[in-house]
C-alpha cells in the first residue's frame, strides 16, 4: 500500500489507467455470424466495450435485462426529487481514479467527501471522548495488521485480527460489511492488501452513475431482452433468449459473479473448472440503501457526514450518510449479513428498523420529519443478486481468471475483476475496455 489513507468510505484502493484514442471507422463485415460482437450487459462494462468496438467499425449489439442502462450504477430523480445513486455513488482514491477525469470531462462537478468527521453514538448516546479514542486506536490496529500481513499465507481479516470488544467489532464493521459486503471473516486479506488508497474521496452532486455513464457516451441498447443460453459449441457463438437468437463472433459477457454462479445463464458446452472455480469463489457481498428524505432543516445540529449508531454492544451497526451535498437527504447503509436479515423483514419494518437508528440519534421529532423513503434490493434483484464480489480468502487470483477469455471467443468483463479497483465502477470501466482491445486484436 503506497499510503496509509485517511479516514473514509474506501480504505485500499489505487492504480492508474491507460487510455487510448480509438477513431470510428466503418464497419467491418461479420462473416458468418450475425455480428461481430454480442454484449451481455448494459452496465459501465458493457457499455464501454460496445463503444469502443462500434468506435472502429465492428458490428456490435447489446443486449439488456433490465428495462434501463446502467446495471448497478443507476442515478435517478425521480424518488426523492434530487439525484439519488441507487448503486455506486463514489470515485474512491479519486486523485488517481481515471474516472474522475473522465466525469469532469463530461461536464459533472465533483465534491470531496472523504474528510468529513465521523460520528458515533452508542448505547443512545454520543461517544464519549474515551469511547472515540478506543474506535480510532481499533480501527488503526487493524489497518496496521493489514499493512504487517507478510503475504506467505492468505486468510480471513478476522483470523488476521480476531476482534474482541466493540470497538474492534466497529472497525471490522467499517472494513467488512459496511464496505466489501461480506463479514470479515469471509474477507481476504490478500485482496484488501492489493486495493490501494489515497484517502481521497469524491462524490458526483447530479449523480455518479449518470456522469460515467454521459463521459462513456451512448450505444444503441436492446432493453428487456435477458440471456439464459451462451452456445460456444459451433463456429459462431450463438446467445439466446426468450425473445430469440442471435449469432456471433465472439461476446462479452458483463454480469454479476452471483448470476453466473446461480445457473440462469447457462453454457453449452460448460464453462471449463478454472473458470467454474474463478467464478465460484468470488461471492457477491450485500450492501444496501435505505434513503429518508426529511424536511428541510430537520437535522441542524449535526456537522459530519458520516454516523455510525449501535445501540448496545451487540446490535447491528448502522452507517449514515447524513446530508449530502447540503441536501436534506440521510442514507443509511446496511452490509453483509446484517443486510440479508433486513431482507427477510418487510419494507415497512426493514425501513423502521433504520429509522430507530436516527431517532436515537435526533429524537422522536426525526419521524415526523420523513418525507419519503426508499430501500434497494441488490441482494434479490435477479440481474445482479448483490452488490458486488468479494475474494473469499485464498482466491485473490479468481480475479484475474474470471477476466481470462474462454477459447479467444467468451470475453468477460465487470466489477470483479482488475484486483487493485474491484467492486467499484473503476474495475467495470477499465475491464470493459481492455475486453474491447482484445478483441480487436483477436478479430484484427
Amino acid at each position: 500500500m503506497s499510503e496509509k489513507p485517511k479516514v473514509s468510505r474506501r480504505h485500499f484502493l489505487g492504480t492508474a489507467a491507460a487510455t487510448s484514442g480509438l477513431s470510428a471507422l466503418p464497419l467491418r463485415s461479420s462473416r458468418s455470424a450475425d455480428r461481430d460482437v454480442v454484449v451481455i450487459g448494459a452496465g459501465i462494462a458493457g457499455i464501454t466495450a460496445a463503444r469502443l468496438l462500434r468506435e472502429q467499425g465492428y458490428s456490435v449489439t447489446v443486449l439488456e435485462a433490465r428495462s434501463r442502462i446502467g446495471g448497478r450504477a443507476y442515478t435517478e430523480s425521480k424518488t426523492f426529487g434530487i439525484p439519488y445513486d441507487h448503486g455506486c455513488a463514489w470515485l474512491h482514491s479519486a486523485d488517481i481514479n481515471p474516472l474522475t477525469d473522465l466525469v469532469r470531462g463530461a461536464g459533472y462537478d465533483v465534491q470531496d467527501e472523504g474528510s468529513r468527521d465521523i460520528w458515533l453514538h452508542f448505547d443512545g448516546q454520543e461517544a464519549s471522548d474515551g469511547d472515540y479514542a478506543s474506535a480510532g486506536e481499533a480501527y488503526g490496529m487493524l489497518q496496521d495488521r493489514l499493512e504487517s500481513w507478510s503475504g506467505e499465507r492468505d486468510m480471513s481479516v478476522a483470523e488476521l485480527s480476531p476482534p474482541n470488544d466493540r470497538f474492534d467489532r466497529l472497525a471490522h464493521a467499517r472494513l467488512g460489511p459496511l464496505e466489501a459486503g461480506v463479514e470479515t471473516s469471509s474477507l481476504s486479506v490478500a485482496d484488501v492488501n492489493v486495493q490501494e488508497g489515497t484517502g481521497v474521496e469524491y462524490m458526483v452532486p447530479r449523480g455518479m452513475a449518470k456522469a460515467i455513464l454521459d463521459g462513456i457516451g451512448g450505444v444503441d441498447v436492446e432493453l428487456g431482452k435477458p440471456v439464459d443460453l451462451i452456445d460456444w459449441s459451433g463456429d459462431a457463438v450463438a446467445v439466446s433468449g426468450t425473445w430469440g437468437t442471435l449469432t456471433a463472433r465472439t461476446i462479452v459477457i458483463t454480469v454479476s459473479s452471483g448470476v453466473l454462479a446461480s445457473g440462469h445463464l447457462r453454457f453449452v458446452p460448460a464453462l471449463p473448472e478454472w473458470k467454474h472455480s474463478a467464478i465460484t469463489t468470488l461471492p457477491m457481498g450485500v450492501l444496501e440503501k435505505t434513503g429518508f428524505l426529511l424536511a428541510p432543516g430537520s437535522i441542524t445540529d449535526a456537522d459530519t457526514n458520516t454516523l455510525y449508531v449501535q445501540g448496545s454492544e451487540t446490535a447491528m451497526i448502522w452507517d449514515y450518510l447524513l446530508k449530502p451535498f447540503g441536501s436534506d437527504l440521510v442514507i443509511a447503509f446496511s452490509g453483509g449479513e446484517d443486510a440479508r436479515d433486513l431482507h427477510k423483514l418487510t419494507d415497512q419494518d426493514a425501513t423502521e428498523a433504520a429509522l430507530e437508528g436516527l431517532i436515537s440519534v435526533f429524537g422522536s421529532d426525526i419521524r415526523k420529519a420523513v418525507r419519503k423513503t426508499h430501500l434497494t434490493n441488490w441482494a434479490d434483484d435477479p440481474w445482479a443478486l448483490g452488490a458486488y464480489a468479494a475474494a473469499t480468502p485464498g482466491n485473490l487470483k479468481s480475479r484475474q481468471a474470471l477476466s481470462q477469455p474462454v477459447a479467444e471467443r467468451l470475453f468477460f468483463a465487470g466489477e470483479a475483476v482488475i484486483p487493485e479497483w474491484a467492486t467499484q465502477a473503476t474495475a467495470a470501466w477499465l475491464s470493459g475496455r481492455q475486453a474491447a482491445e482484445d478483441i480487436i486484436r483477436k478479430l484484427g
